[in-house]
């Protein structure tokens, strides 16, 4: 089954469940990645626009691989948490 439609079909199971913590860490490492590869990159003298494509990608990676990730690591947690925080937090940041 689709990971995107197990989010959907519990989504309702989420009232009340997000802490501010889980909403902390959803907006804290992309944040936190795109600034390392900011400083990385200045350190290295890369031009702006790799530096930008660098930024873009350390901070994606935490919505593109969690999902899958977390899905098959611990199957009882329950898909809209992750993929809500993911893809409803992490992408639009």
């Amino acid at each position: 089954m689709n990971i995107s439609l197990m989010a959907t079909r519990n989504f309702s199971g989420l009232r009340g469940k997000p802490s501010s913590i889980t909403l902390l860490y959803a907006i804290g490492p992309p944040l936190s990645h795109a600034l390392l590869a900011l400083v990385f990159c200045k350190l290295l003298g890369l031009a702006l626009g790799n530096t930008i494509l660098l930024m873009v990608l350390a901070s994606s990676a935490s919505y593109i691989a969690v999902p899958t990730v977390l899905r098959h690591a611990l199957p009882e947690v329950n898909p809209a948490l992750y993929m809500g925080m993911s893809l409803g937090i992490t992408f639009p940041l």
